[in-house]
């Protein structure tokens, strides 16, 4: 049986965030900054300074995406009451280009999102590709190398003779004919079924 850790009477009660008095909490005043350009002037100014810049910039080299960055520093200044939740979505692509540019100048290898982690192969499909080498390579040292088929395309052999067909879906008139049950006289070069 799995070993249970105590309960914790000490830990806040569903709805306890609801007891407290309204406007109690930065994120239900007014916002520091009402237009964008204040939220990105504020935002660039904090990661210009260079003590903030070095440890933005170590983050980064350490491998945390910009993408996660940017955005756990525009949750943090939406509960500081510094913007809206709006201001800083709007705000983040300038942000995540500025972080990309301070990366860039300084030379440090960056990610974009989570999603760029995962580009290239995956390790079972790089162990099946790194096997079809090993044996592409044997195949070769014993002089036994596979030759390679060549797709070739050939073109569709048309009659210059023969003439386009027209009419209800380019069916041959015998075809119609018999889809309808109706004798139809063939036209002049075409053949009876």
């Amino acid at each position: 049986m799995p070993k249970q850790s105590p309960i914790n009477f000490d830990a806040p009660v569903p709805g306890m965030s609801l007891t407290t008095e309204p406007g109690n909490r930065p994120w239900e005043n007014p916002p520091q900054f009402a237009e964008i350009e204040e939220v990105l002037d504020y935002y660039i100014d904090r990661l210009s300074d260079e003590s903030r810049q070095d440890d933005m910039l170590a983050i980064i080299e350490e491998g945390m995406p910009i993408n996660m960055l940017v955005d756990s520093t525009i949750s943090t200044g939406v509960m500081s009451g510094l913007h809206t939740v709006e201001a800083g979505l709007l705000a983040a692509p300038v942000l995540a280009e500025f972080m990309q540019a301070m990366a860039d100048i300084e030379g440090i290898n960056y990610t974009l999102s989570t999603a760029d982690k995962k580009k290239g192969l995956s390790p079972a499909m790089q162990r099946k590709a790194e096997k079809m080498i090993q044996q592409e390579l044997q195949a070769e040292l014993e002089g036994n190398a596979m030759p390679q088929e060549e797709e070739v395309l050939e073109e569709p052999m048309m009659d210059e003779e023969q003439e386009p067909k027209r009419g209800l879906m380019a069916r041959p008139v015998a075809m119609l004919a018999e889809v309808t049950e109706v004798e139809v006289e063939p036209m002049e070069g075409e053949e009876q079924a």
